[in-house]
């Protein structure tokens, strides 16, 4: 799955979830599940990133977020290339 910004024209930078291979909920959405999220900026993108990242209030002992994030830019667009 590919997901294209939306919104904002100046959507560059991104960050990419996933589900980690040991989660059951992967067997509902299946393997090749992806999310993207877009930001204008990185420093944007990084903040958000550390939210959702972090081990949440809520989370019981042991618990570890179900989603891996990865850091996406495009390069073309950001670089002026």
């Amino acid at each position: 799955m590919s997901d294209e910004p939306t919104g904002r024209g100046s959507d560059r930078q991104a960050s990419v979830g996933r589900i980690r291979e040991n989660d059951p909920f992967r067997a509902l959405l299946g393997p090749e599940w992806q999310k993207y999220h877009w930001f204008a900026t990185a420093e944007e993108r990084d903040r958000a990133l550390e939210e959702m990242s972090r081990k949440h209030e809520y989370s019981r002992v042991g618990d570890r977020p179900a989603l891996v994030f990865v850091k996406v830019e495009k390069l073309a667009e950001s670089r002026s290339l």
